[in-house]
């Protein structure tokens, strides 16, 4: 299962084989040959099917130009992302070396399946030299359509725009500044041609059993999104995140969503859906009001009698606060007060009581925050 791959710079061959056992032959028939060519192997016309990305590094001196190292990205739906025998790792030599990092390996030609908008493939550049120098990039596409590729410049902050089917030359300069002779100076930007919004976003929530909201929302002409953002708000203005739907090669373009808020925090919610394309650009669905059978805040109290100097209440709350409470007799005169603090959900909450009070009666008042109408329970002790 060896593979061997070749790509020609000027007349020499570059020849990498990469297999599961320890070593191998690699040996060239007579019948390889093509009369009067100086080509160690016969062309494959299967090539012209690939999209591609050629790059050459030309050195600029006195005596003209030379071919210093090159390297190619050969893109086609057979092959995987990841590091394999479809790969050609790059031999490193004592001159200029241009190859690409992908998955933390330097290679001459890196075979993978196509890029998602705003993907980038990193060059590497070692042993530069104080001169002029050229890039010479040579594309080919004929199913690619969406995305355009963008050589940038990391040094100069240039960003030159690939043409599929074409090819251009970029001259730059290395100098005594570490920037123009970094590693890492140039990069491919796989930038979409264009974002264009989503037709149209549905939403529509209903209540079930009273607690709890489903929402459904439905999107036109999906492209370039990287997620929807479900948002919740208690009046109407200021909407928070409650959950974020990624996107992947599996729901990318899925059409329908469904999402259920079991987490309410008001009797009255407003829901929106937020949509992220990949370039950060947003959109929002319409908002919708949705009111529930839930009560912000319950309080009651199992037993009124008091146990061991101490009355115990349920409470049911949506979300934490306090509450302060008073304790009269029946004539009205105050003999406690203090406040006590809860969360969101149910809990059960005990206060303790004046253990020098005597027996008989008396009445608990609980005054809960944004609420004008205490609570009164009667005690019995």
């Amino acid at each position: 299962n060896e593979s061997v791959k070749a790509i020609q710079s000027g007349q020499a061959f570059f020849m990498h084989a990469t297999g599961a056992g320890s070593g191998g032959n690699i040996s060239f028939a007579e019948s390889c040959k093509i009369a009067g060519s100086k080509m160690q192997l016969r062309e494959n016309n299967e090539a012209n099917n690939l999209n591609f990305i050629s790059t050459k590094l030309y050195g600029v001196n006195n005596t003209g130009n030379y071919l210093a190292d090159g390297n190619m990205l050969v893109l086609n739906a057979s092959y995987n992302n990841s590091y394999n025998k479809e790969d050609v790792l790059k031999l490193k030599n004592s001159s200029e070396n241009f190859g690409i990092i992908s998955e933390g390996k330097l290679l001459a030609i890196e075979a993978r399946q196509s890029f998602n908008p705003f993907d980038t493939l990193q060059y590497q550049l070692n042993n530069l030299r104080t001169q002029s120098y050229q890039l010479k990039i040579n594309t080919h596409a004929d199913t690619v359509s969406t995305i355009t590729p963008i050589m940038v410049d990391r040094y100069t902050n240039i960003q030159y725009p690939l043409n599929w089917m074409d090819s251009l030359t970029i001259n730059f300069i290395v100098n005594s500044e570490p920037l123009s002779y970094a590693s890492n100076r140039f990069y491919i930007l796989m930038k979409p041609i264009a974002i264009l919004p989503l037709d149209k976003i549905e939403l529509s929530v209903n209540n079930i059993n009273g607690k709890s909201n489903k929402l459904h929302f439905k999107v036109y002409n999906p492209s370039f999104i990287k997620n929807y953002q479900v948002e919740r708000s208690i009046n109407g203005k200021d909407f928070s995140t409650i959950s974020i739907i990624l996107l992947d090669s599996n729901n990318q373009y899925q059409t329908d969503f469904d999402f259920l808020d079991q987490s309410l925090v008001r009797s009255t919610n407003f829901y929106r859906i937020k949509v992220v394309n990949i370039d950060g650009s947003l959109q929002y669905s319409n908002s919708i009001k949705v009111a529930s059978k839930i009560k912000d805040f319950d309080i009651s109290m199992p037993t009124n009698f008091i146990t061991n100097n101490q009355i115990t209440f349920f409470v049911e709350s949506v979300c934490k606060g306090k509450f302060s409470y008073i304790i009269v007799d029946e004539s009205g005169r105050l003999l406690q007060t203090n406040h006590v603090k809860f969360q969101n959900g149910a809990q059960n909450i005990t206060i303790n009581i004046n253990a020098n009070l005597p027996k008989g009666g008396y009445f608990l008042k609980l005054f809960v925050e944004n609420n004008e109408t205490p609570y009164v329970f009667k005690m019995i002790k």
